[in-house]
């Protein structure tokens, strides 16, 4: 689906696949195809590989986008409005004056939350923006099957970079997460690694930056990411 609206608006992408889907990509759309050496690689180290691919190209700012997105949405005038992937080009407008590293838009269960139109130094996932050539060896974590981009997330504000949520901006994917529908095969076949990430974040940064709960017998992390608040008064 994200293929489809970018082919749709005249867009180069890259995508990075599995070898067994390699031949279905290449011959439905129009981006370059890079097929990963093999299968039962992690997010966090296929999006590293990512990392190193755009650095290696020369490319300063890219946009790392689930296959998913159906379309993107836009807070405007009080009403959510439906938008093509156009929007993306007013977006890297924004990005391009910002003292930031990363960006990111709203989550679709929360959008739109607050009428201010962005959020500092905050989680940014599934639809994001990064500064590849300022990272230096930030990296996501690919010895865990969830949580890598709170990690990635957190990596950045803890080595003093910035980054930024546009809370006005959306994209729209068939389900998210652990809801029925997307994620959650995963979540629900892989529920021992789901609790074994939890608690190497947990071990990892401790409860000054984040603590575990339980709901209806669902282990998840809150991530206090109002530490942070000092680098967005900053700005």
């Amino acid at each position: 689906m994200t293929c489809m609206n970018l082919d749709a608006i005249g867009r180069h992408y890259t995508i990075i696949t599995t070898p067994e889907e390699y031949h279905a990509y290449q011959s439905l759309y129009k981006g370059t195809v890079l097929p990963l050496q093999h299968d039962g690689y992690t997010l966090g180290t296929t999006r590293n590989i990512i990392l190193d691919y755009a650095r290696a190209m020369g490319q300063t700012w890219i946009w790392m986008i689930d296959d998913d997105m159906q379309h993107m949405k836009r807070f405007k005038e009080g009403k959510r409005r439906l938008s093509s992937f156009r929007i993306l080009e007013s977006l890297e407008e924004k990005i391009q004056v910002l003292p930031i590293t990363q960006a990111g838009l709203e989550r679709p269960s929360n959008y739109p939350k607050q009428e201010k139109d962005r959020t500092w130094n905050v989680f940014c996932g599934g639809f994001t923006a990064i500064q590849v050539q300022k990272i230096g060896d930030i990296r996501y974590d690919g010895t865990t099957l969830f949580y890598e981009d709170v990690d990635f997330c957190l990596q950045l504000l803890l080595a003093g970079h910035c980054n930024v949520r546009f809370d006005h901006y959306t994209y729209v994917t068939p389900t998210c997460g652990t809801a029925i529908g997307g994620l959650y095969e995963l979540y629900r076949s892989h529920t021992q690694e789901k609790h074994h990430s939890i608690m190497a974040m947990a071990d990892k940064y401790g409860p000054e930056y984040m603590h575990f709960r339980m709901i209806n017998g669902v282990s998840s992390i809150v991530t206090h990411w109002y530490k942070f608040s000092g680098q967005r008064e900053a700005l």
